[in-house]
């Protein structure tokens, strides 16, 4: 799932540089650009809380 939601997140950065250069002009592209980093992360998020060594981490070592 983080694979999809980084992917998704890299496509919301490429549709912004697309913008910044002009290299092609897209119709509504702030929608695009918001709606695919909209997907993009809560899709980082559920990666991170389903990951069993995310949970490993968070515990302090004893003493």
């Amino acid at each position: 799932m983080a694979g999809i939601g980084g992917a998704v997140f890299v496509v919301s950065d490429a549709l912004i540089a697309v913008d910044a250069f002009d290299v092609l002009p897209l119709p509504a592209q702030g929608f695009w650009v918001v709606s695919t980093y909209v997907l993009a992360q809560p899709l980082l998020v559920l990666a991170a809380r389903h990951d069993p060594g995310a949970r490993r981490m968070q515990k302090a070592p004893p003493g």
